[in-house]
């Protein structure tokens, strides 16, 4: 059965404003469908390839007591986190013999025995038949509306618990220390734009009081 790969795979992309993940079909339904502004669009030049054995999160011999993080140090640890990277080479190898186009990107072992894969040309279905997978599925991409985003993190649930606008930045200290710009730097370099009316500008000279 198809699953969907969603929660392992969400970094820091969201920062970019998008959020790459396999899929399996259509996503399960989100109380916060709301902060996302379009829907998945399907990435067929890359895929999650999700692999035989269970990752180092779930495995019987190295999921960690509730409440606890994994000891990435213990022996057990080490020892299967080696067997897993055995198995991802061994899909690596299978590749190179049988869908040559297709290159591994990434690697996971944690959340997710898998691998991201870009497919160069190469069918879903020829990853799919390795004898080693357990699922391959495109990659989905998510464009977020971070307007809404506070809703994912329960801010506003967070702000009320804290008091509020009446007790907000109590108790708090906040200092802005202002070292200036360098004025030279390619970045804040002009050239090809141009500026509305009434936009303030400053010369080297204003700049350079600053530091």
């Amino acid at each position: 059965m198809k699953k969907i790969l969603a929660t392992i795979l969400i970094f820091s992309a969201i920062g970019l404003d998008v959020i790459a993940f396999g899929v399996g079909g259509s996503p399960r339904p989100n109380a916060n469908a709301d902060a996302f502004g379009t829907g998945q669009d399907v990435d067929n030049s890359s895929a999650i390839v999700q692999l035989k054995g269970a990752p180092i999160s779930s495995n019987s011999s190295t999921k960690p007591p509730r409440g606890k993080k994994i000891d990435f140090n213990s022996n057990a640890v080490r020892s299967y986190r080696a067997q897993l990277a055995a198995g991802r080479n061994e899909f690596k190898r299978w590749l190179r013999a049988n869908a040559p186009g297709a290159k591994v990107t990434s690697e996971y072992d944690v959340s997710l025995n898998a691998v991201a894969v870009q497919l160069n040309g190469t069918p879903l279905t020829t990853i799919a038949a390795a004898p080693m997978v357990q699922s391959a599925e495109y990659n989905a991409l998510y464009h977020p509306n971070l307007s809404e985003s506070y809703k994912i993190i329960n801010a506003s649930d967070a702000w009320t618990a804290a008091g509020g606008r009446a007790t907000a930045g109590a108790g708090i200290k906040i200092g802005d220390i202002d070292t200036g710009i360098d004025n030279t730097h390619p970045f804040f370099d002009p050239t090809g734009f141009s500026y509305p009316d009434g936009f303030p500008k400053c010369d080297a000279a204003d700049s350079n009081s600053h530091h």
